[in-house]
């Protein structure tokens, strides 16, 4: 059995501020109302010793940046660490490129209200909860979201 490859994280809790005229901007709020949480975006941040990441699953599929570049289209800077955690680097690297699972953002929606699951459950795509939760080994991935990633994370 080969040996795994493990890196420190930190998960990052992101708050995308409203812009009246950009459509992403509006479905940060809806999801920040929907799940009475302050933030609306996870992602991850490591260092692979000569350079620190951010990935993140986000419209186009899941990316990696350097720290540098992503804050680039972050200038609100409006972020909060959770703790550190050990993952397998190899797990980063297989899922980057994966598509960005749009209808399980809105399903995601309707369970906050119902309780109720009527998505997929499959990994091959994922928004941005769901990647997190997936990389750091949770139960049910797909139904994370940042407030209960937050919850978990700051216990």
């Amino acid at each position: 059995m080969g040996q795994m490859n493990t890196i420190d994280i930190t998960v990052l809790f992101v708050r995308h501020e409203f812009k009246l005229f950009d459509i992403s901007s509006w479905l940060s709020l809806i999801i920040r109302i929907v799940t009475r949480f302050k933030y609306n975006h996870v992602a991850i941040r490591y260092s692979d010793g000569a350079f620190v990441y951010i990935v993140e699953a986000r419209s186009g599929g899941v990316i990696k940046a350097t720290v540098a570049n992503w804050l680039k289209h972050r200038p609100d800077k409006n972020w909060e660490e959770g703790k550190k955690l050990y993952i397998d680097n190899d797990l980063i690297n297989y899922k980057l490129g994966l598509k960005y699972d749009i209808p399980s953002l809105f399903s995601q929606l309707i369970y906050q209200y119902t309780g109720i699951w009527i998505g997929s459950t499959s990994s091959n795509e994922e928004n941005c909860s769901e990647f997190v939760a997936d990389i750091i080994k949770i139960n049910k991935p797909y139904l994370a979201t940042a407030k209960s990633l937050y919850k978990l994370l700051h216990n």
